[in-house]
């Protein structure tokens, strides 16, 4: 197996879809429960799993 790094554009790229993914699924599933949208969790959320994404995703193992 092969370690790459991938770069902080890429990495960017996945927390920011990853974050914007997850916010719009908890706002979608406080919706369709009817429970009071908070708007400043869901951003919250999007940014701090986006972060996290962007950290995580630091290598890349590639087969041979």
């Amino acid at each position: 197996m092969e370690i790459n790094k991938n770069s902080w554009k890429k990495r960017s790229l996945y927390g920011i879809f990853a974050g914007a993914i997850n916010g719009l699924a908890l706002l979608a599933w406080d919706y369709f429960q009817g429970n009071d949208l908070q708007t400043e969790l869901y951003v919250f959320q999007a940014l701090v799993m986006g972060v996290f994404i962007a950290i995580a995703s630091k290598n890349k193992v590639a087969k041979r």
